[in-house]
């Protein structure tokens, strides 16, 4: 599983690393990448399948692999907070990152009190590849409930 490179453009393809990949291929890869965070990625998502394979039971890493899965993909600019209600920047607005952890519900909760432009939901599959989908705000169902619920089937693509 070292030897893996998880390239994350649309979705994140398994395939083989070359020991002597440079910053620059790397560069090519994740063109919007703080190339510092895809080893990282790489290697917490590696270490929740593995635990899984040999537990049966799972990590609870999602949320911080769909943030890395985030800045990776999109540039989001990090929160150092970390709370719910921040996932990070994107530019001059906030984005919100939820996460769809293998086996779970194919939805995520945002709350309307939450302050972000931009919602990110990642999807981590049961063979633990990723996919994300980012919408603006505005393209969230209006209602008067405290939250709102996003199911991963009911999104189009907006970007």
């Amino acid at each position: 599983m070292d030897d893996m490179l998880w390239d994350a453009v649309d979705t994140a393809r398994r395939g083989p690393i070359d020991p002597s990949l440079g910053e620059h291929e790397l560069a090519r890869i994740f063109p919007k990448a703080d190339l510092a965070l895809v080893p990282i990625y790489r290697d917490l998502l590696a270490l929740a399948e593995e635990f899984q394979m040999f537990t049966g039971r799972q990590l609870g890493l999602w949320e911080q692999i769909g943030e890395l899965y985030g800045a990776i993909t999109y540039g989001i600019t990090l929160s150092r907070e970390g709370g719910r209600s921040t996932g990070g920047t994107l530019g001059d607005q906030r984005v919100a990152i939820r996460t769809i952890a293998p086996g779970g519900d194919e939805a995520v909760m945002v709350s309307r009190a939450d302050p972000f432009d931009r919602l990110l939901i990642v999807r981590i599959d049961e063979n633990f590849e990723v996919r994300g989908q980012m919408l603006p705000r505005a393209a969230l169902p209006a209602g008067e409930s405290a939250e709102i619920r996003v199911g991963w089937g009911d999104l189009r693509p907006f970007n």
